[in-house]
């Protein structure tokens, strides 16, 4: 919804009315936005924490299955703890960010119907598409806004643009977002379980391990759409 809203500021750029309205929108959007998101990586997390339990057991790299037992459980604990109080907190953002939602969106709709539709995504996005993927300062912050960055363009893609050459992008994108997703998800467990347990604890190094497996995978998936083949096809 955001990167809709956000491209119909683009097209828009002299509708002042309209301009207030969306960002009316986005503000009232941002805090749930951003709930949601709490208990989201808190799902993932626990998820993580049992698919590598089950993975790092398997290569032997548990020595004292007791201790390691012990900690998953520990962190997992600690997460489920820390889902049930992020939710309960999204439950009550949600009662009462709704009819503010709901009234700005309201609005929107009012300032949209003076909006020219003959406008198209397609004809702004795709020729321009390549410079945005391009991935020039391989650090873990610049790839956590790199993510951020061509996060939207998969969305515009998969909601505005229903050609054949839209959609083999858009399956790119979204390839390489899961991997520099899980790279992210497996870094904010790696800060949990090393905060909980200790940088010696074993789950908290086997999880650092991961981490670092991912990050190698996230920087390969993010090069790859701009290689030669994949620039060609762009």
């Amino acid at each position: 919804m955001e990167a809709l809203l956000r491209s119909v500021l683009e097209e828009n750029p002299r509708n002042p009315r309209l301009r207030g309205r969306v960002h009316h929108a986005l503000d009232a959007m941002k805090k749930v936005r951003r709930g949601a998101g709490r208990v989201r990586d808190l799902d993932v997390q626990r998820m993580l924490i049992a698919e590598i339990a089950a993975r790092r057991t398997d290569m032997g790299f548990v020595k004292k299955r007791g201790a390691w037992e012990e900690q998953c459980e520990e962190l997992e604990s600690m997460l489920r703890r820390c889902r049930k109080r992020e939710s309960a907190k999204l439950v009550s953002l949600l009662d009462d960010a709704t009819p503010a939602v709901e009234r700005a969106l309201d609005r929107l709709a009012e300032a949209i119907k003076t909006v020219d539709q003959t406008s198209t995504l397609k004809a702004d996005l795709l020729p321009g598409l390549r410079s945005s993927l391009a991935l020039t300062d391989i650090t873990e912050e610049s790839l956590h806004r790199y993510r951020k960055r061509i996060k939207a363009a998969r969305y515009l893609l998969e909601l505005r643009d229903a050609s054949n050459d839209a959609k083999r992008i858009a399956k790119q994108l979204k390839l390489i977002l899961d991997s520099i997703g899980r790279w992210h998800d497996l870094l904010l467990l790696a800060e949990q379980a090393t905060a909980l347990l200790g940088k010696r604890a074993v789950l908290a190094r086997a999880i650092r391990v991961e981490r670092d497996e991912a990050l190698l995978l996230a920087i390969d998936a993010a090069g790859s759409i701009n290689s030669p083949q994949q620039g060609q096809q762009l």
